[in-house]
């Protein structure tokens, strides 16, 4: 699953996108991003609709992100 940047404040509900963030930043490992591609128009979202928080916050982040990178973490041993 691809998730575009987050809007601000959406990721206290959804934190799954980011759990592996502070792993790098504890454990000392080197860490950056990639850019892969962008978002392009129509791929914005697939989601159907849901009662399920993280999947609203989800849809509602993708929904009008067309443009927006799409990156990879990348993590290594010290």
């Amino acid at each position: 699953m691809r998730y575009p940047r987050s809007r601000h404040g959406a990721t206290e509900l959804m934190p799954m996108p980011g759990a592996y963030v502070p792993l790098a930043n504890v454990s000392g490992f080197p860490a950056g991003i990639v850019p892969v591609t962008r978002v392009r128009a129509g791929e914005e979202s697939d989601r159907g609709a849901s009662r399920d928080i993280v999947d609203q916050v989800a849809r509602e982040t993708e929904r009008g992100s067309a443009g927006l990178p799409i990156a990879v973490q990348v993590m290594a041993r010290p």
